[in-house]
């Protein structure tokens, strides 16, 4: 079932986001191209670029991070009508300077020019668009350029719209993403309620790392320029979101597999990656954060590594939440592959590769959920069953084991508290001892395991004669007593005599033999001038050495 959903969860997001993919914008345009130079010393003027032979690629498209500069043109071939256009650079929040040159008449050229650096830059965009507006005349060509200087990733998301289809397309921007970073703060809110409810300190971390990823996926989506319209320096400070990915991810793994109970070894190992992250951590906000950021791919595959070996050790031992944990990484992993593969230009740029990461964490993040409950879960089995393991060590210890009624320390504590409780309310209370008549004889004549027998016989007859008030325990061998709460002498002769006929007419019987077994009671009452248990069991006592000594099978009170 499990997987079932699961399947249908990432049919979902794939059918999701290949419509958005697919998704064209319906202009009147006769034409569309998109080429590009690299620029490798950054010093290449327009009028250069207009002379040289540039390389086509699609409109959406990704260069890798060793092109640090580069000129793209833009051409458009209009209809017969003259017409208003909207060009849309919808990945101009991860570059640090553009520049948009239109050529007018093939001659005349118009300059716009854009720093992401800036934090007045929001005023010049649409979000965390580029919009950038021209016209074209009846049957011409319209020939733009655009000056490209990225942060890290040379990426290119270019589409032409008119005026009603401009206004859609910002308002449907980062749908899909802010899908996947929605789901991520309300799993983050979920298990930061789960924590406050049960104090387990993995839901907190796990609340982090999943706020950690929301906040860092905002960043490479464009949410936080698009819908908060934040730019400038202080905005990149997010990339460290990066770093703390694995120092979240190794302190969770810690506390779900309690490392530190189950291999100091992993612990160790998980330490030093979170002490990697750390200092990397300080370097980032002290020293270099585009070099803390250089070596976070690392601290990545520290990580990783950490957790293959994790992953091995667990599975060999048959823990029941490794194989759930590995498959959630598995989708964390081969999303972060296929982005880096897509932001280095290994493979094309598109809305599912774009999203790949988000999409992995997003999986990872379900399933994850379901393993922290599924711990939970199993926690609660381990403390029941740790309950029950005392329960029985606590019977175990109070009760004999021959006949599974009380002992004789048991009986001893439970009966002082009932004779205190009488002697407060005022109540009667009386004291039963029994003895089984020749008891000796039979384990000689018969053997010790029908002696077993009878003592065992002779419990469950009595048990179910008495009260569930009464308290019934072996004082030792073949004695045995009953306290009776609440019974005046009258009562509790009764009972005892009821006690000695179901005793007597009980047939003990197998093939090779056949035997009645009697008792001896001695039957004594609670006086107010008896200040402690040994005082009214003395008498009862006496009274059972009488019994005994009249012929047995009988009832005697004292």
């Amino acid at each position: 079932m499990i997987q079932k959903r699961l399947f249908l969860s990432v049919l979902m997001l794939l059918t999701l986001s290949t419509g958005l993919a697919l998704a064209a914008p319906n202009t009147e345009l006769q034409s569309l191209s998109l080429e590009f130079i690299h620029d490798k010393q950054g010093n290449l003027s327009i009028d250069d670029v207009i002379n040289k032979k540039i390389q086509p690629i699609p409109n959406q498209h990704s260069l890798g991070v060793n092109f640090d500069t580069v000129w793209y043109k833009v051409t458009i071939t209009g209809s017969t009508q003259k017409t208003q256009f909207y060009l849309h650079n919808k990945l101009a929040y991860l570059s640090e300077q553009i520049n948009i040159y239109e050529l007018i008449d093939k001659r005349q050229i118009v300059k716009t020019s854009y720093d992401f650096l800036e934090s007045n830059i929001a005023n010049k965009l649409t979000g965390s668009t580029l919009v950038y507006p021209f016209s074209i005349s009846p049957n011409k060509t319209k020939i733009i350029f655009i000056k490209n200087k990225a942060l890290v990733h040379q990426l290119i998301d270019i589409d032409i719209y008119q005026e009603q289809q401009s206004i859609q397309a910002l308002i449907n921007k980062n749908f899909f993403s802010n899908f996947i970073i929605s789901c991520l703060f309300a799993l983050a809110l979920y298990n930061a309620m789960m924590f406050f409810y049960n104090k387990r300190r993995e839901f907190l971390i796990y609340a982090f790392y999943l706020l950690n990823a929301a906040v860092g996926l905002s960043y490479l989506y464009g949410t936080v320029f698009h819908n908060f319209n934040i730019y400038g320096h202080k905005v990149y400070w997010l990339n460290i979101t990066a770093i703390l990915v694995s120092l979240f991810l190794a302190l969770f793994v810690q506390a779900v597999f309690e490392t530190h109970r189950n291999s100091r070894r992993l612990h160790f190992i998980f330490n030093a990656v979170i002490t990697v992250a750390f200092i990397d951590l300080v370097i980032a906000i002290f020293i270099d954060l585009p070099f803390a950021i250089d070596v976070v791919g690392i601290i990545f595959l520290c990580s990783f590594f950490a957790i293959c070996y994790l992953a091995v050790h667990f599975y060999k031992k048959k823990h029941p939440l490794i194989k759930i944990f590995v498959l959630a990484y598995s989708f964390y992993v081969a999303g972060i592959i296929i982005i880096l593969s897509c932001l280095m230009g290994f493979i094309p740029y598109n809305a599912f590769t774009f999203h790949a990461s988000g999409m992995g964490i997003l999986i990872e993040a379900v399933l994850f959920s379901y393993l922290l409950n599924f711990r939970m879960i199993l926690l609660e089995k381990k403390v029941i069953k740790l309950v029950d393991v005392k329960k029985n060590l606590e019977f175990i210890a109070d009760h004999d084991h021959l006949t599974n009624i009380l002992n004789r320390r048991a009986f001893m504590n439970q009966a002082e508290a009932a004779i205190s409780l009488a002697k407060r309310y005022n109540e009667p209370l009386s004291f039963i001892m029994i003895d089984l008549d020749l008891f000796k004889k039979v384990n000689d004549k018969y053997g010790h395991h029908t002696g077993d027998v009878v003592l065992t016989l002779f419990s469950e007859t009595v048990s179910n004669l008495i009260r569930n008030e009464d308290i019934f325990g072996r004082i030792g061998g073949e004695e045995f007593s009953i306290i009776v709460p609440r019974l005046t002498k009258q009562k509790a002769f009764i009972v005892a005599e009821k006690l000695r006929k179901a005793i007597a007419n009980k047939d003990i019987s197998t093939e090779s033999y056949q035997f009645q077994q009697t008792i001896s009671i001695g039957l004594s009452t609670l006086t107010s001038n008896d200040k402690t248990l040994f005082d009214i069991q003395k008498r009862a006592d006496e009274a059972l050495y009488e019994a005994k000594s009249n012929g047995r099978n009988q009832v005697v009170f004292k």
